[in-house]
């Protein structure tokens, strides 16, 4: 029995000390804890930087991935378990969040630096940001100094539809928001699909309640700039509606989407876009992020493995009045143990081969300068992709993936609600049941 208790007291000791290793230092060192959502990193990627970080310091890493359903999953991890992850990829308003709750630590920019000066080859005098300016700017609205955040990969949100059965394109919330006494609720009743997202379907509802002052302010949709500070103005009138969170602005959006829940056929959260593309779905459209859209107009593979050819009927837009455009980064939590390898990785995110590996595994286009431009390369030029679509579509899925300047300036930027955050989740919760 004393044996028996002496193997179990070493035993003890032995993992214990361990944990208190693997916290201080000795083997954490050797280990990268990576928080991310689900399939969005190329498993290749974590095996090529362990060589390369063997190159570069001379030591070993493992990279441990640990996925998350959702940002709000992950903060508790977080905020609340107090979880070791060295770094952790959310959305633009969940980094706010955990910026304000001062749950971050610094980039090294000693080690990256977002806003360094690259290089195409030796004839680019020049040069531009390792990460795309315009990317840039969307991330200083929730990150100011650049101080906490490294883009890994944007995208917007908008209508995807089947335009053979549509006839038309949907090119406004008109198409998502109407009463069945109009000729669009005659057309679109129980043909259309809403994203079960607390935040898409708030801002959604308040453009479209804001639908008015917009048009004013682009001259009915039909021009944008017609004096030489209207973008600018329209993208901050955009930008305000994302921030709002009164509680007049929270009652009329629930009284909108109150009024929808009856004409849509129903709240999809994410496999929708294959019944869309299937045909397997009694909708001719709906709400969809970019990256989405895109995955089923290629050649894609469904959630039971099937390879299946993509839809080029369907097509995709960022309704006139605006929409969202979104940046996910990574960045270094509170309790990391491993800062050092934690800024190594990103560092190496942002080389172009990896960047480029990435957006095609994640079917987004990553922000690195670098890496975009080949990116845009290849995909404008592959004419054989291109073939035999309708007319506009080879431009409808450009701008899909790399938004044009006129495109991007009816977007606005998810923030981080505040005061009224749990009143916008009630609303939510009482929506969608």
């Amino acid at each position: 029995m004393k044996k028996i208790i002496a193997c179990i007291t070493a035993l003890v000791l032995w993992v214990c000390c361990g944990a208190v290793l693997f916290g201080c230092g000795g083997a954490r060192s050797e280990l990268l804890r990576v928080y991310v959502p689900g399939e969005y990193m190329d498993p290749d990627v974590y095996e090529q930087f362990a060589d390369w970080y063997y190159e570069k310091t001379g030591k070993t890493i493992q990279v441990k991935e640990t996925t998350f359903d959702s940002n709000e999953a992950m903060l508790l991890k977080i905020e609340k378990s107090k979880k070791d992850y060295d770094l952790v990829c959310p959305s633009d308003y969940m980094l706010q969040h955990m910026m304000r709750e001062n749950l971050l630590l610094p980039i090294d920019k000693s080690v990256v630096d977002i806003e360094e000066t690259v290089y195409a080859d030796e004839e680019d005098e020049e040069g531009q940001p390792l990460i795309k300016e315009t990317y840039l700017d969307i991330t200083r609205a929730f990150d100011p100094d650049l101080t906490y955040t490294v883009p890994f990969m944007y995208g917007t949100f908008g209508i995807m539809y089947d335009y053979e059965k549509t006839g038309e394109h949907l090119d406004s919330w008109e198409y998502m928001f109407f009463r069945d006494d109009t000729a669009l609720g005659a057309k679109y009743r129980k043909k259309l699909t809403q994203k079960e997202s607390v935040r898409e379907m708030y801002v959604s509802a308040c453009i479209y309640a804001a639908r008015e002052e917009l048009a004013a302010l682009s001259n009915g949709f039909a021009d944008y700039g017609s004096t030489e500070d209207a973008p600018n103005a329209y993208n901050a009138r955009i930008q305000r509606i994302f921030e709002d969170e009164s509680l007049s602005t929270i009652k009329t959006a629930k009284n909108l989407l109150a009024a929808q829940k009856k004409y849509i056929l129903k709240y999809e959260v994410d496999d929708g876009k294959f019944g869309l593309a299937g045909n397997t779905l009694s909708a001719v459209g709906g709400l969809y992020w970019s990256c989405d859209a895109g995955y089923v107009m290629g050649d894609y593979e469904d959630d039971d493995g099937n390879v299946l050819e993509g839809n080029k009927n369907l097509w995709y837009s960022i309704p006139k009045e605006g929409s969202n455009v979104y940046i996910d980064g990574f960045a270094i939590p509170k309790y990391a143990g491993n800062y050092t390898a934690a800024n190594l990785f990103l560092q190496y995110l942002c080389t172009q081969e990896v960047a480029v590996q990435n957006s095609y595994y994640i079917g987004a286009i990553s922000p690195v300068s670098l890496a975009y431009d080949e990116l845009y390369q290849e995909y404008s030029t592959d004419d054989e992709f291109f073939e035999g679509t309708a007319e506009g579509w080879r431009e409808m899925y450009l701008d899909m993936f790399f938004p044009s300047e006129e495109t991007l300036l009816r977007c606005g930027v998810m923030k981080d609600f505040t005061e009224n955050n749990s009143a916008i989740n009630r609303m939510f919760a009482d929506i969608v049941g």
